[in-house]
């Protein structure tokens, strides 16, 4: 039936972590035993589990919390992902019990590991064994924000996972998404985490993009729900195409940045820099240190 699909879909992707670490320590066990390399196969392993946790970390965090987000019918919640299983009795509850849980253990526990390894390497990060063991962690950030990784991933986190259960479905969730998201525009424009100057302006327009974006996403839904003014299809239109311009700054920006990480893209953005506030030339100075 679904109600079985939807809760062993729920199973196999809480499942899918811990059997990718076994399978990856498996495996370097045993080449391990073949031969002399024990330590580097080791490596490897760990390395591969973190690519795993870093990949994984949003799409399980999305299936644990839809697990909370239920739609009202009548007088009582029913599943949005399973409109068949009614909310909080029975066997949702019992989803609900595993989902604490595993919020408890993927959602705070992924990142709480994340920031503890780290933590204990504080002191040791610029060294090539902790550079080639963690530095995906790291490497792309300046060295005193060793931890803006862990702050990425809670974001997308609560974007993508727990924004779900708030008021679903509705303006107020948008709402939400607009202020955390332009809160975060302002931290990121104010930190600059980056090492490399075009990383931290790739940054900067991708939240910039997506903070319109959400925007968009709630004039469009206010005016679809409006009694007073209601928008008509060629306003939608033309709300599409700014959409589709919104999300096409990305790209350029990316293809930008990419130019001005080649030696011909960085000479030629210092050299059109001529007139430039302090502020930038201690930014533009720091870049060059880093690059």
């Amino acid at each position: 039936s679904f109600v079985t699909d939807f809760s062993s879909s729920f199973y196999a992707y809480m499942a899918l972590l811990p059997s990718v670490s076994i399978a990856a320590f498996l495996a370097a066990l045993t080449l391990g035993i073949c031969n002399k390399r024990k330590q580097a196969y080791t490596h490897c392993a760990i390395k591969i589990i973190l690519t795993m946790m870093f990949l994984l970390y949003p799409s399980i965090g999305g299936k644990i919390f839809s697990i909370f987000r239920c739609m009202s019918v009548g007088n009582k919640l029913y599943v949005v992902k399973n409109m068949e299983m009614e909310c909080y009795v029975n066997h949702h509850a019992s989803l609900v019990g595993l989902a604490v849980v595993f919020v408890a253990l993927y959602v705070l526990g992924i990142p709480l590991c994340m920031f503890l390894v780290l933590r204990k390497n504080k002191n040791k990060l610029d060294q090539k064994a902790t550079l080639n063991l963690y530095g995906s962690l790291y490497s792309q950030y300046q060295k005193e924000y060793w931890y803006w990784e862990i702050i990425e991933m809670l974001k997308k986190m609560f974007l993508c996972g727990g924004l779900l259960t708030i008021a679903a479905g509705t303006s107020f969730q948008v709402m939400v998404a607009i202020v955390v998201q332009f809160l975060y525009i302002l931290l990121i424009e104010r930190i600059m985490p980056y090492k490399h100057l075009h990383d931290d302006v790739v940054q900067l327009i991708g939240s910039v993009q997506l903070f319109f974006t959400l925007l968009a996403g709630l004039a469009l839904r206010l005016l679809e729900h409006s009694t007073v003014e209601k928008i008509d299809s060629a306003e939608k239109d033309q709300l599409g195409v700014v959409l589709i311009v919104l999300n096409g700054f990305i790209f350029v920006a990316s293809v930008g940045a990419l130019y001005l990480a080649t030696d011909g893209g960085k000479k030629r953005f210092y050299k059109s820099m001529t007139k430039v506030t302090p502020q930038i030339v201690s930014a533009l100075t720091r870049a060059e240190k880093a690059w």
